[in-house]
């Protein structure tokens, strides 16, 4: 009898668990970004300096707002990406990262960005599937002379010419119709600019955003 109190009780005060993913093409800052995010929430980060490319992935489990998240960084070279398809049963929700500095790449990235939202279409629900949350990070935004850190399409901006390069990126990134038909019914409206090797700033809350959105997914695995 007191085990089951006992354990009644821990269920009951058991935190909720969220999975992410952290997808993008190779040399996107995906790990950085990761790193960045533990020193956001108090956890040591490694050397940004020393961080080499990803072979496989990296996982950290940070605890946010009270919810116990787990961030999968996929590596994002071509040869990598055929395991990406193995993790999308479990996760509530993704950040997908984009070499802000590397319009070059655009192309790329865009077919990649459709590619995951159309095989996660096949691995789950219609339900599950039209309320996963999708953020579009653009990082290395230093490098395209821009000083803003986060930017919400949504909102008022103090910088103009930020609010700009912004709209600019999203113009090149995202106009076929096709791809805004895969988005069409997904919170994607959290879309950002940092530069995850310089600081942290604007991260943090675009991943509060992205696991706020994950919450409102029915997922009785979690």
């Amino acid at each position: 009898m007191l085990s089951l109190v006992s354990g009644t009780v821990q269920w009951i005060l058991r935190k909720p668990e969220r999975r992410f993913l952290f997808l993008g093409l190779d040399d996107a800052g995906k790990t950085t970004c990761l790193e960045q995010l533990k020193s956001c929430f108090g956890q040591k980060q490694m050397t940004l300096s020393n961080i080499p490319p990803t072979i496989g992935m990296n996982v950290a489990q940070i605890e946010i707002t009270g919810v116990v998240c787990t961030f999968w960084d996929l590596g994002g070279h071509k040869n990598f990406r055929v395991i990406w398809k193995n993790y999308f049963k479990d996760v509530q929700g993704i950040a997908f990262i984009v070499d802000a500095s590397a319009p070059s790449r655009f192309g790329e990235a865009k077919a990649v960005l459709m590619e995951v939202l159309k095989k996660f279409d096949a691995f789950s629900s219609d339900i599950k599937s039209r309320s996963l949350p999708v953020t579009l990070i653009f990082n290395k935004s230093d490098l395209i002379n821009s000083s803003s850190t986060d930017v919400d399409i949504e909102s008022d901006h103090d910088s103009e010419k930020d609010n700009q390069v912004l709209k600019d990126l999203i113009i090149t990134f995202d106009s076929s119709d096709e791809i805004k038909k895969l988005r069409e019914g997904r919170p994607v409206d959290n879309i950002s600019m940092i530069s995850a090797l310089k600081s942290n700033a604007g991260l943090k809350e675009t991943i509060l955003k992205l696991v706020a959105d994950s919450l409102r997914i029915k997922d009785s695995s979690v």
